[in-house]
C-alpha cells in the first residue's frame, strides 16, 4: 500500500460506525461500488449503512440493498464517512450534511476535476470506474465473495458500457475474469443492467427518440420535458436515450436533456470532445466521453446552448 491507502487503512480500522455514500441519481457504478464497500467493511466489523436515492429495480441485481439506510439522515454523526464516485459536493445531495458532521472523511473517485474535500482523497482518473478502484482496496483486505463480486462486476460493466467504451483496460478485463472466477452471475447482471428495459417507461423512450434532431457536424440531440411525462403518465425517467443517439451512425456527438423539478439535467456523449471538461465549465464534470450537469433552462434553450458550444469546440 502507498501512503494514501495505509492512511485509509488506519481510518477503517479506527472507526466504528462508517458511512457510504455514492451520488445523487445513482447509476451502476455508484450503487456497485457502495454496495461493494459496505459489504466489505460489514465483513470486517463494522457498524456500516449507504446512503442512496431509490433507483430503478434493474439493479436490484446487485446484492446488499439490505445496506440502504432508510432513516433520518440528521441523525448519523459517523466516525468516518466514505464519499464514492460523486465529484462535486453537490453530487452527494443531502449526504454532503452527513459529511460534515464526520469526524474523518475519506473518497474514492475516477472523474475529472473532483472537487470535494475529505481527509483523504483517492481519484485516479483514468480508473474504468469507480469500482474497480472500490476492488483494488477491498482485494487487499478481504476473500471477494460472490455477491461482493456481483456488485464490482456491476459497476465495471456500467462505465465501461459493458467493455465497449475506451476507458476499458487490459486491467478491466483482468478484473472482471477474476471475479467471474469468484463465482459472479455474470451474464445475469450483465444482461439486467445493460439491456433489461422498463415497459412503464418505453413511451417516454419512444417520445425522446421520436424528438431526434441532428446539427452539424455529426451531433444529435432531444430532450423530454415534464409536460411530457405528465402526459404520459411516466413512472420513471427511461435511461439508454443518450446511449441509443451515439451508437447512430454518422454521429459523434449526443446531448440528451432531462427536464426535473430543479432544472434540466444535460447527458453529453462524444468521440471526438472532451465533454468532461466542457460539463466542469458549465457546473457539472464527468469523463472525458460522457459528462453531464444541469442548468436552469427549459429543455429546449438548454440544448441550443450546448449544441452551440460543442460546433465551437469543434470548428
Amino acid at each position: 500500500m502507498n501512503e494514501i491507502e495505509l492512511k485509509l487503512q488506519k481510518a477503517i480500522d479506527a472507526a466504528n460506525s462508517v458511512v457510504v455514500a455514492g451520488h445523487v441519481n445513482p447509476d451502476g457504478d455508484a450503487i456497485g461500488a457502495c454496495l461493494a464497500m459496505a459489504a466489505c467493511l460489514d465483513k470486517v466489523g463494522k457498524d456500516v449503512v449507504v446512503l442512496l436515492e431509490d433507483y430503478d429495480s434493474k439493479y436490484d441485481v446487485i446484492p446488499g440493498r439490505h445496506y440502504i439506510y432508510q432513516g433520518d439522515y440528521d441523525a448519523l454523526t459517523p466516525d468516518l464517512f466514505i464519499s464514492l464516485d460523486a465529484s462535486t459536493p453537490d453530487r452527494l445531495g443531502k449526504a454532503a450534511d452527513v459529511m460534515k458532521r464526520a469526524k474523518a472523511t475519506a473518497l474514492f473517485d475516477h472523474h475529472l476535476n473532483n472537487s470535494i474535500e475529505a481527509d483523504i482523497r483517492i481519484v485516479d482518473t483514468s480508473a474504468s470506474s469507480t469500482a474497480i478502484m472500490v476492488y483494488s482496496y477491498i482485494d487487499r483486505r478481504i476473500v471477494i465473495d460472490a455477491d461482493i463480486g456481483a456488485a464490482i462486476y456491476a459497476g465495471l460493466i456500467y462505465d465501461t458500457g459493458g467493455f465497449r467504451h475506451r476507458t476499458t483496460t487490459p486491467e478491466t478485463l483482468e478484473v472482471a475474469a477474476k471475479l467471474m472466477r469468484a463465482g459472479v452471475q455474470f451474464s445475469k447482471v450483465y444482461s439486467s443492467i445493460l439491456f433489461e428495459k422498463s415497459r412503464d417507461k418505453t413511451p417516454l423512450f419512444a417520445r425522446a427518440l421520436s424528438r431526434v434532431a441532428y446539427a452539424e457536424p455529426e451531433i444529435a440531440y432531444t430532450y423530454i420535458t415534464r409536460e411530457d411525462m405528465e402526459e404520459l403518465r411516466a413512472v420513471g425517467y427511461p435511461d439508454g436515450v443518450v446511449d441509443y443517439m451515439i451508437n447512430t451512425n454518422g454521429v459523434n456527438t449526443a446531448v440528451y436533456a432531462l427536464q426535473k423539478e430543479e432544472g434540466t439535467e444535460m447527458s453529453l456523449r462524444s468521440r471526438v470532445v472532451n465533454v468532461g471538461e466542457l460539463a466542469a465549465k458549465l457546473g457539472g464534470g464527468g469523463h472525458k466521453a460522457a459528462a453531464g450537469f444541469t442548468v436552469k433552462d427549459a429543455p429546449p434553450e438548454a440544448v441550443e446552448m450546448i449544441v452551440k458550444k460543442l460546433q465551437a469546440e469543434q470548428s
